[in-house]
């Protein structure tokens, strides 16, 4: 990315250290590193998404249809359509699977 050899990398740190100090200096490095960490995740999803819409477009103009994206397919309607692992909490399932409703002295 940078053509930054060792011996500037070393003349980079012995000014760091002179201007902020030993006590400084860490607490300034793992700042650096978090903020590096998070432009990395950035870019990386900015261009996944740049990916994905350059293919969709292609898609487009070769006249198929893009494959469906999870966020582009709609919730369904009701909870028949969404089935049973869908939203559900179990309790529905209880009766279905014990027989029905349970005695209520057992």
């Amino acid at each position: 990315m940078f053509d930054i050899g060792f011996q500037e990398i070393l003349v980079i740190f012995v000014v760091a250290l002179l201007v902020f100090g030993p006590r400084r200096l860490p607490e300034l490095a793992q700042n650096l590193g978090k903020i590096m960490g998070e432009l990395r995740r950035a870019m990386t999803g900015v261009k996944s998404e740049f990916d994905r819409e350059m293919r969709q477009a292609e898609l487009k103009n070769m006249g198929l249809t893009p494959p469906e994206t999870p966020e582009a397919r709609p919730e369904p309607a009701n909870q028949a359509e969404a089935g049973p692992s869908d939203k559900s909490t179990g309790k529905e399932m209880d009766g279905a699977i014990d027989g029905g409703d349970k005695p209520s002295g057992a």
